[in-house]
């Protein structure tokens, strides 16, 4: 529909004036003509949205995963430097002790050397887990980048949608308003009577006409406006 919001307002007002013999239709086909762009294009706007709150969730659960998982790996490094710190001091002490030769017993040189196998042993397998931990963090590291490049790209949709979005529902607010002005009116319950009290216009169908509540509001709104408009046709 090539009609704007704005040009919708100023249609209200001319049609105020224009409506002298009744002037009660005229307002609430100005009424019903704004409000039903107003809910298209919420409409329009509105898939974008879910998207937005969706990949927001997504994203919120994703950074508590990572977070996590970084908090694990980095505990993991303090365990294995730790393992580390007395790996290394044991191979020195065993160094120390063993190192000068000086044992003229062939079982203290066994000793020795079972005990030096072992160390050897300790350190290949605290190797492999230096490399497992070396591939848990960098995997970990990607993917935090892949996430806040994911958080920046949301940021900017997000604020794009907005820019369309917030206008938009302060027109839908500020048509409930005058909507409500037109419910309150001194004619209001003489037109409607008019065209046959239609159901959808009375206080239990309309509800509280909350502008915070916008869109739900302005679908009961519009639907009391088109029962009154066939009613009055």
């Amino acid at each position: 529909m090539a009609m704007t919001v704005a040009a919708c307002a100023s249609l209200l007002f001319a049609a105020r004036a224009a409506g002298q013999d009744n002037p009660d239709r005229v307002l609430t086909d100005a009424l019903l003509q704004e409000g039903t762009i107003l809910q298209e294009q919420a409409a329009k706007l509105q898939p974008t949205g879910v998207e937005l709150d969706q990949e927001r969730r997504r994203l919120q659960a994703e950074e508590i995963q990572l977070t996590d998982e970084a908090a694990r790996v980095n505990k993991s490094f303090e365990a294995f430097n730790s393992k580390a710190d007395q790996l290394n001091a044991a191979t020195a002490k065993q160094r120390e002790t063993c190192g000068a030769e000086t044992s003229k017993f062939q079982s203290e040189v066994d000793a020795c050397n079972k005990e030096a196998e072992t160390l050897r042993a300790q350190a290949a397998e605290l190797s492999t887990q230096g490399k497992e931990l070396d591939r848990q963090q960098e995997d970990v590291n990607k993917r935090i980048v892949q996430h806040n490049a994911a958080g920046r790209e949301w940021n900017k949709r997000n604020k794009e949608h907005q820019q369309q979005w917030v206008p938009r529902m302060q027109q839908a607010q500020a048509w409930i308003g005058r909507f409500q002005e037109f419910v309150d009116s001194k004619s209001f319950p003489d037109f409607s009577a008019a065209a046959g009290s239609p159901s959808d216009c009375t206080d239990q169908r309309m509800g509280a006409l909350n502008p915070l509540d916008t869109l739900p509001v302005l679908g009961r709104a519009l639907r009391c406006l088109k029962a009154l408009k066939a009613g009055n046709g």
